[in-house]
């Protein structure tokens, strides 16, 4: 091996690395332009729900018979109620940007190598066409053709490392979040429907609430991440299991918003605990495919290694 091909191998790894970080850049700051607008939505929305429930404390028995005809304590705890939803939706999107704040902080730290690193890359490729063109003119389009199949699986090899472990991060949350809700129906018997138990002032404090939060908040940008790494791999090529998917990005968009509220009502926990139980056994079939398909790269750039070698062989062989 010439002594640029270790540096050049690195070179566009990292090369790629960079790449990659671009698209999820660019992609994040869409995400947070659409997060910054539902902020400022839901705060309208719970200073809405906080004033009903203020001046519904403030009506006198006889106002609220003819304007609802409704018992008080009934409707202010459905007030109490919108109140709260509208509460938890905030607060995960303030958790929500924060979050995507700081990584957009640190991808901007990484891209300010790019310029210097697509120079280099550029500089090592033309030190490698000019090896083969100098050194083996008879056989340099064969060379060079092996050289872009083993770029392209080494390619491949690293979008799939990364899929794999931003999947298996997201199945792991999955299984905490299992486990946390498991743990809440244990709390004991929960009163009825018009009291339900999380307006117990013990239950407020219960430490699994705001642990559940955490992780429903984590799961949502982990499955994210996972999806915008699978639709990497199809440059690729086409890979029909992986595009069988996409659930995943509709249960992170759409489900996740109502496990948010849906999951402190006791009712619904049953409910919760089987849907996230088949995404995550979804995700664990995808997750095996594609462990599969990183072996069948690791054989294929052993194959072109092999090739490529018995190429050289056989060419000195014939001088």
């Amino acid at each position: 091996m010439e002594p640029y091909e270790k540096q050049l191998k690195e070179t566009i790894d990292r090369y790629r690395s960079l790449a990659l970080c671009k698209v999820h850049f660019h992609k994040l700051e869409g995400r947070l332009k659409e997060s910054y607008t539902r902020k400022e939505q839901l705060g309208q929305l719970l200073e809405k729900e906080y004033k009903n429930i203020e001046k519904l404390q403030k009506l006198s028995l006889r106002s609220l018979f003819y304007r609802f005809l409704k018992d008080k304590d009934a409707q202010l705890e459905i007030e109490r109620q919108e109140y709260l939803q509208a509460a938890l939706q905030y607060k995960e999107c303030v958790a929500a940007i924060e979050s995507m704040e700081f990584e957009r902080t640190v991808l901007l730290e990484k891209l300010e190598e790019e310029e210097t690193l697509t120079k280099k890359l550029d500089d090592l490729l033309v030190q490698r066409e000019a090896f083969l063109q100098r050194t083996h003119p008879e056989i340099r389009k064969e060379l060079l053709s092996l050289a872009q199949d083993m770029d392209h699986k080494q390619g491949l090899k690293r979008e799939l490392y990364e899929v794999l472990i931003s999947g298996k991060r997201a199945e792991q949350t999955m299984t905490k979040v299992k486990r946390k809700l498991n743990e809440v129906m244990q709390w004991g018997e929960w009163v009825q429907e018009q009291h339900p138990y999380w307006l117990d002032s013990s239950a407020k404090k219960h430490p699994t609430i705001d642990e559940v939060q955490q992780l429903i908040y984590k799961l949502r940008q982990e499955l994210e991440l996972f999806q915008d790494e699978l639709e990497d791999i199809f440059k690729f090529g086409n890979f029909p299991y992986a595009s069988k998917y996409n659930g995943l990005q509709h249960f992170a968009d759409i489900y996740i918003d109502n496990l948010l509220t849906d999951w402190v009502v006791h009712r619904k926990i049953t409910d919760t605990l089987q849907v996230v139980h088949s995404q995550q056994s979804n995700l664990m079939r995808l997750l095996a495919s594609l462990q599969n398909e990183s072996k069948q790269c690791d054989r294929a750039m052993s194959y072109l290694d092999e090739k490529k070698r018995e190429l050289l062989m056989n060419y000195i062989g014939h001088q």
